[in-house]
């Protein structure tokens, strides 16, 4: 009987609601000193909030793992955050280990674990490992759980077995939208069109999930007109289907369809913005992606590393060394990341605007 008085305590305790309004790695740090000295730390309850926090809101994973450290004992909902994390960070190798070590300690699992798991081998192409998974899964019973078999699915797709991948969704009984999006998705994934657009047609649900899907498929193999009519078929359209139609039609290079359908969006994110800014500069359309760009900044949108390059692609086409340099320090000011895709750029652009000492310098430093 004590213990709820104590939960419902630690629930309403100021730290966790500042915890969940707490955005940057600083605050999270105060939060993290100061449960550390009430002793809230020691909550299995707090514990949670504050790795929710660490793994979704700066996604730190080294600094996932010191909390992880001062939690004594972790149940499955944290031991499934820190999964969930390096996954999410393109760590999933770091997942995997994590989730040998739980197995190893007799720590226990359910079945968002492995939901977690299965995500992190697909994207490493880990195909053995996700048999071992598998053979697991099995094992403990959780072959029939809906999560796990959703899981299953799409690990086997992504490392190419869509044969495995429907051969478990055929025989799966309790399939739901999920089940039938991670095929679909698997199949276009793969590049098969064809055994995409026939589950599509099979599909007696569809979501926008299942349009986009189909729109992303053609648009990568370059059949845009087929793209397009399933756009125009779409019930309800969100901004990833405007954003998959829109991409379609940057990769074939069909700027001008590219830039109607971006002017006739109802609502653009930073993707629509870096799509068609992109699309410019790789076709030659160097003073509209500057201008394009420029018309983003004035939005108020916080360009990402897609509309940076695009736009140091421009000026270095332009020859335009003031407006490339003024992109440099606004990236600086700004703390917009430069890895080696974005140092390129300055590199190549600097070169073609006759600047080698700041190209040189850029050069030099990318090999500290």
């Amino acid at each position: 009987m004590t213990l709820y008085p104590l939960k419902l305590h630690i629930l309403k305790n100021p730290l966790l609601s500042l915890l969940q309004k707490s955005k940057t790695t600083s605050q999270i740090h105060q939060i993290h000193a100061q449960l550390i000295t009430t002793n809230l730390i020691s909550d299995s309850f707090a514990a949670s909030r504050l790795l929710t926090s660490v793994t979704s809101n700066i996604v730190n994973m080294l600094y996932a793992e010191l909390v992880f450290n001062q939690i004594h004992q972790p149940n499955p909902f944290i031991c499934n955050t820190m999964i969930k994390g390096y996954v999410q960070s393109s760590e999933p190798k770091r997942a995997l280990h994590f989730y040998t070590e739980m197995r190893r300690k007799g720590l226990l699992v359910d079945n968002y674990t492995y939901q977690f798991v299965l995500k992190g081998c697909g994207i490493m192409m880990g195909l053995v490992e996700g048999r071992e998974v598998h053979g697991e899964v099995v094992k403990r019973g959780f072959g029939s759980d809906l999560f796990v078999v959703n899981g299953l699915i799409g690990m086997y797709c992504r490392c190419g077995e869509t044969g495995w991948g429907r051969m478990l969704f055929d025989g799966f009984c309790g399939k739901d939208l999920v089940s039938w999006n991670s095929m679909l998705g698997g199949y276009v994934g793969c590049g098969e069109m064809g055994e995409a657009q026939k589950l599509f047609d099979e599909m007696l649900e569809k979501d926008v999930v299942s349009w986009s899907i189909m729109i992303d498929g053609y648009g990568k193999i370059a059949e845009v007109g087929r793209a397009r009519v399933l756009f125009d078929s779409m019930p309800m359209r969100d901004l990833v289907s405007w954003n998959s139609m829109l991409n379609g039609y940057a990769k074939v290079g069909e700027v001008v369809a590219a830039r109607l359908l971006f002017d006739s969006m109802p609502v653009k994110n930073v993707i629509s913005w870096s799509i068609m800014i992109d699309s410019y500069a790789r076709n030659g359309n160097f003073i509209e992606a500057l201008n394009l760009f420029r018309q983003m900044l004035c939005q108020g949108m916080k360009p990402d590393k897609v509309s940076v390059v695009g736009a140091i692609l421009a000026c270095g086409q332009l020859g335009a060394l003031d407006q490339g340099r003024w992109i440099h320090m606004y990236m600086k000011k700004n703390r917009i990341s430069m890895d080696i895709v974005v140092q390129t750029a300055l590199v190549d652009m600097y070169m073609k605007c006759g600047s080698l000492d700041e190209s040189c310098r850029i050069f030099n430093s990318m090999s500290e």
